[in-house]
């Protein structure tokens, strides 16, 4: 109900641990029956869209800006992030700026997004690379 008064749009059958962390939450959209456990952080610069049927373990970070590092005054720039329906983000795993996730997908423990992940595959390592087809 909080988030939804600071301006996020929450589905239905959606558990957030209270441990979850949200910066900018009017920069949030998140479907149904999706689960956020604790301790991840969700810093919402930029949208951050998670589908429905989506777990988002501990730890996780998903991050939708960065800074311009080239510049003097480290310029904030946004960039969205979008996790499509029954994807699974595993504990301590990195999300970065403009990375789209595909349906179905695993990115696994301790794995790091800096590209857009295709449907239907897991991911391991930094930088996350397809592993194998989920099923």
């Amino acid at each position: 109900m909080l988030l939804r008064i600071f301006g996020a749009t929450i589905g239905t059958d959606v558990r957030i641990e209270s441990s979850v962390v949200i910066d900018f939450p009017w920069n949030l959209r998140i479907g149904d029956s999706t689960i956020i456990t604790r301790g991840v952080i969700l810093n919402c610069m930029g949208l951050i869209k998670i589908g429905s049927r989506v777990r988002i373990s501990q730890y996780a970070h998903l991050c939708a800006g960065t800074h311009r590092y080239e510049r003097h005054d480290m310029l904030i720039e946004r960039s969205p992030i979008s996790i499509s329906d029954e994807v699974w983000i595993a504990a301590d795993s990195f999300v970065g700026p403009g990375v789209t996730i595909g349906q179905g997908s695993v990115l696994a423990a301790r794995a790091s997004a800096f590209g857009n992940l295709k449907p239907g595959f897991v991911y391991l390592g930094e930088p996350a690379r397809p592993y194998k087809p989920r099923l």
